[in-house]
């Protein structure tokens, strides 16, 4: 913790400012917590423990002391602090380990997991979080704003903004408007009406191209198309990136199509013909993840606004109890729930969210139909999960079926080996939300395995060739600077 604490404040003091403050200190609380105190930060004993707690929550809650323990927030006009820290510490950090991409999409996988119209609101609406939804938004819309202001002045004027940001409002109240004060005095750009869209309104943007065409050019090319905003509310001002790869192995060509309505043409002059076309391909823009963008995970179960749970009627009697109590413990965090009997349906319902429980389910059988064996499969007394044998005496599994398509019917399996098992799961899984499937083990219990399922082609990834599925993505943009960044003069 001395050299991680002393690596932090380095890093952030070179990326922002001055520390702010005489001494840092790590002082363990009584009770279970993360917080972020002016000077110092309370962890519980068990967190402290937690080896990943050093690069995730110990350097957010440090760089709280630049970004609201050092510039105060404005809470009546939105807290602007939280989304900024998780994107200069928690993103960063990924970002560092070439992991960037992934942490953005799975925000924006949160984001549509758990926001819908009737629970989402405006970044000026945002104080503190209260429930999964509100945190979707204060902290992962939040720092999709960050990245997209970064992408849209560049590093060095983003970093110099966040500098000046720094120096005139410390030990002041700040908000979005002194953000945005500062960001537009190095840029020289009018970033009114980027604030105004992506902290006072609500709602995401969604994606579609269609009409594609090639056209010979004069020893060049020329790709033609239209882009769709397939939103129901009216259309966002977009920049929205894209990359061609090209026959021949030439250099891939990557743009910025600007776009302020439903549909908007396109065309790109290109020095080859092209292979592929990616939209967003790293996921830049805050928007809606088509369903074949990402992973299915345990997260668009806990999302849900209805679901079923369906409790196995031959399990024996403990067991059954236990599932019992699991599905009414987490019917709580539900708007509507419902608790059924297997033996009272005729098989799994459609367009439905449903929870299977106990590997004595009736509607199992159902479930492994759905699935390609060489992702699960199940046996006498064991389990198989991608092509890895467990035992159903001993092991736990937790998995949202991969087999059926979200936007029809998502359905979720919970099998313990125990009843004390099913009791540590009620407790546990809810905080694995990212994944596809789990196994824990013991009475604990532990957890073994963890994973997402392969995802399938994306809409936003078009082939012109069937030999582009091959081709190699280009590498996202180099890191940018965190160690060593010249201070910038921040009058």
């Amino acid at each position: 913790y001395l050299d991680a604490t002393e690596h932090y404040l380095k890093l952030y003091r070179d990326l922002i400012g001055p520390y702010p403050y005489a001494k840092f200190a790590l002082v363990e609380n009584f009770w279970e917590t993360g917080y972020g105190m002016p000077s110092f930060t309370l962890l519980g004993s068990r967190v402290i423990r937690l080896p990943f707690i050093l690069h995730t929550s110990y350097p957010h809650e440090i760089l709280h002391n630049w970004w609201g323990n050092g510039v105060y927030v404005d809470y009546p006009s939105g807290n602007w602090s939280e989304g900024l820290t998780a994107y200069l510490a928690d993103h960063l950090l990924k970002e560092q380990q070439g992991q960037g991409v992934n942490y953005r999409r799975s925000a924006l996988r949160r984001y549509g997991d758990f926001v819908r119209s009737e629970n989402d609101f405006p970044l000026t609406e945002f104080r503190s979080r209260h429930s999964t939804a509100s945190q979707s938004v204060g902290y992962d819309k939040s720092l999709m704003l960050y990245h997209m202001l970064r992408r849209k002045l560049g590093d060095q004027v983003f970093i110099a903004g966040l500098q000046r940001f720094f120096k005139v409002n410390l030990f002041k109240t700040a908000g979005f408007d002194e953000l945005q004060e500062a960001f537009e005095a190095f840029s020289g750009s009018d970033l009114e009406a980027f604030f105004q869209q992506w902290t006072q309104r609500t709602g995401a943007p969604a994606l579609a191209v269609e009409d594609l065409t090639i056209a010979p050019q004069a020893s060049a090319f020329r790709l033609t198309g239209t882009m769709l905003q397939t939103q129901q509310d009216s259309p966002f001002r977009l920049e929205i990136p894209v990359i061609a790869y090209l026959e021949g192995g030439a250099e891939p060509v990557q743009q910025r199509i600007p776009m302020n309505s439903a549909r908007q043409t396109f065309s790109i002059d290109l020095p080859a013909r092209p292979l592929r076309l990616d939209i967003d391909p790293w996921f830049d823009l805050f928007r809606q993840l088509h369903e074949d963008e990402a992973p299915t995970t345990l997260s668009k179960l806990f999302g849900a606004k209805k679901v079923r749970f369906v409790l196995p009627t031959d399990a024996p009697a403990d067991r059954y109890e236990a599932y019992e109590r699991l599905a009414e413990q987490w019917s709580q965090g539900y708007p509507e729930a419902e608790i059924l009997l297997d033996k009272d349906l005729q098989g799994l319902p459609a367009a439905e969210t449903i929870w299977l429980l106990g590997w004595e389910n009736r509607l199992l059988p159902e479930l492994l139909q759905e699935n390609p064996t060489s992702r699960f499969s199940l046996g006498e007394g064991t389990f198989e999960l991608s092509g890895e044998p467990f035992r159903t005496d001993s092991d736990s599994l937790v998995m949202v079926n991969p087999g059926i398509q979200s936007g029809k019917r998502i359905v979720g399996l919970l099998a313990a080996h125990s009843p004390l098992a099913t009791a540590g799961l009620a407790r546990k899984v809810p905080h694995y939300g990212k994944y596809s499937y789990l196994v824990f083990s013991g009475t604990a219990p532990k957890n073994r395995v963890k994973g997402e399922w392969e995802i399938s082609v994306s809409p936003l990834r078009i082939l012109f060739a069937q030999s582009a599925m091959e081709l190699e993505a280009l590498s996202p943009r180099p890191l940018w600077p965190a160690q060593g960044v010249k201070q910038t003069t921040a009058n």
